[in-house]
């Protein structure tokens, strides 16, 4: 699943599913593509919990799953997620699939960088930004070759419309 076997993923898609383990710049880039090219954004993560200035609430699989069928039944979105299973009918209806799989010390860099942004309030957090959850991303990325071997696994039915790019440069230079 090379860049140059990959489907063109540029304004004619509508629907594109971006996936990646934790730390990966899926946000950044669904928030980017979606002001590019006007198609709505979601992350998934919003589906499976709401949130809440108490602290986030898990939503049951129904309510789940009707949040999400409303959003892959619509004509345009940009979804980006972790691969849960519970989305997986997202990869068979979208147009495109980006898989974002950065080096590991890159993406670790990253969840510090981006805890400190938080924890100084330069960049906002879903989460209270304490040390418990870097150690967690930490310990997600430290199986980051374990979860690039599954996430092509998983994506192997959808290797016709796969687009995998492993830096900011190389996003950039496609978009």
């Amino acid at each position: 699943m090379k860049n140059n076997e990959a489907p063109e993923a540029r304004p004619g898609f509508r629907r594109i599913y971006i996936v990646g383990s934790v730390e990966s710049f899926k946000t950044a880039l669904a928030r980017k593509l979606s002001h590019k090219y006007g198609l709505p954004w979601y992350a998934l993560d919003h589906v499976v919990w709401q949130r809440r200035p108490q602290g986030d609430v898990k939503r049951c699989e129904e309510q789940r799953d009707k949040i999400f069928q409303n959003i892959i039944i619509s004509e345009k979105w940009i979804i980006e997620d972790v691969m849960r299973p519970c989305f997986f009918m997202g990869l068979k209806k979208a147009d495109v699939i980006i898989l974002i799989n950065p080096p590991k010390r890159r993406s670790r860099l990253s969840a510090m960088l981006r805890r400190l942004r938080q924890a100084f309030r330069f960049e906002r957090a879903q989460k209270r930004p304490v040390v418990s959850i870097l150690k967690s991303r930490y310990f997600w990325l430290g199986n980051s070759e374990m979860n690039r071997r599954d996430f092509m696994k998983k994506l192997e039915p959808y290797r016709v419309k796969v687009i995998e790019l492993r830096s900011p440069q190389e996003i950039e230079n496609y978009f």
